[in-house]
């Protein structure tokens, strides 16, 4: 049977459409729904209290905790030989968990599903790693409908907004990482399992609304900045040799397509890292990208700053080196231009099951 974990800090309306959502399908396969309280208001923990639902347990915490403590104190709690992770901001379809179930059972490892926004475009199609080496979630603002997100597709990972795993591996991993602070530990944790020979499935067919960051929406922009620079910190430290093997074996990949020169969508940090990593690999990059609306300079690093129109005229492919990808898509599409989504699996990269760091 399955246990359910939802971690909770305040914000009692979404817990509650989340749980009223649940409450209103056929849950017979989950046999309780673990709430971990994590020191919130009076209001909240009176809310949790008056509704009224057998499967529900309630672990209350003294202290506050991060995203990672959290789950793994409901994993702890749990008796399910399946765990589910829930934020409290999801509301889910009918057939949502049978779906996910039976995912799980065919694959094994990790699953995870389809999020999409509240106005239905794509939120979550599976974590990837581009060639800058630093995850983003795939698909965002797609529509929901699209053919690329359909299925069950192994990714690099898939976030634990909406995830399951065997109770077996998610101990034999050592759950998730609680150095991180709200947020990437669910990465982390699936390229682990990754690294142990297990797969990890995003489920297309399992569609559910994230409310994203719902929970977190209260915390000052500068704050939430710095939490995503530690995270990252400590990210890249850990996979520095995965991500290696990754932008090595991608360079390497473009030039045997026959593509020696690049021009880079994107002049932000993605994009600076990129133009590091393809002139280490010697593949130039001719120009950066520009829409032109409220272009400050002709040039970074010493390289043209162009309208996308003229992307073409010196240049082998673009590549986009932004998270906005689907929006950069449309864009290039508008132009006559083809794109195509390239993602580098772990045998690309020659990593071998067990090649990870603990």
């Amino acid at each position: 049977m399955t246990s359910l974990i939802i971690p909770v800090k305040g914000r009692v309306r979404l817990t509650l459409s989340c749980l009223t959502s649940l409450k209103e399908n056929d849950l017979r396969n989950l046999k309780e729904i673990i709430i971990v309280d994590n020191n919130s208001d009076h209001t909240t923990a009176k809310a949790l209290e008056e509704f009224s639902w057998s499967k529900i347990k309630i672990v209350r915490t003294q202290k506050p905790l991060n995203f990672a403590e959290s789950c793994n104190l409901g994993a702890k709690t749990a008796s399910g030989d399946i765990i589910g992770f829930m934020n409290n901001d999801i509301t889910i379809s009918e057939g949502w968990l049978e779906t996910m179930l039976e995912a799980q059972s065919i694959n094994g490892g990790v699953v995870g599903a389809r999020l999409l926004y509240p106005d239905g475009r794509v939120q979550h199609g599976g974590e990837v790693l581009p060639l800058w080496g630093i995850p983003f979630i795939g698909g965002t603002g797609a529509p929901g409908d699209d053919l690329r997100y359909d299925g069950a597709r192994e990714r690099w990972a898939v976030i634990a907004a909406l995830m399951f795993v065997s109770r077996d591996l998610f101990e034999r991993v050592g759950g998730f990482d609680e150095g991180y602070i709200f947020g990437i530990e669910d990465v982390d944790f699936c390229l682990k399992v990754r690294g142990m020979g297990e797969k990890v499935v995003c489920v297309g067919s399992c569609r559910v609304t994230h409310h994203e960051s719902g929970t977190l929406s209260g915390l000052p922009d500068k704050r939430r900045n710095e939490w995503l620079r530690l995270n990252m910190e400590k990210f890249t430290a850990r996979w520095s040799e995965l991500i290696e093997r990754l932008t090595a074996r991608y360079v390497e990949n473009l030039k045997k397509s026959g593509v020696n020169r690049v021009a880079l969508h994107g002049t932000g940090a993605a994009g600076l890292r990129s133009l590091e990593i393809l002139q280490k690999g010697e593949v130039m990059v001719t120009a950066f990208l520009d829409s032109g609306a409220g272009r400050k300079s002709k040039s970074l690093k010493g390289i043209p700053i162009i309208n996308i129109e003229d992307a073409l005229n010196d240049a082998d492919c673009i590549l986009i080196a932004t998270q906005s990808q689907w929006e950069v898509e449309k864009r290039l599409k508008s132009f006559g231009l083809e794109t195509m989504t390239r993602d580098i699996e772990l045998a690309d990269t020659g990593w071998k099951p067990g090649d990870y760091i603990a």
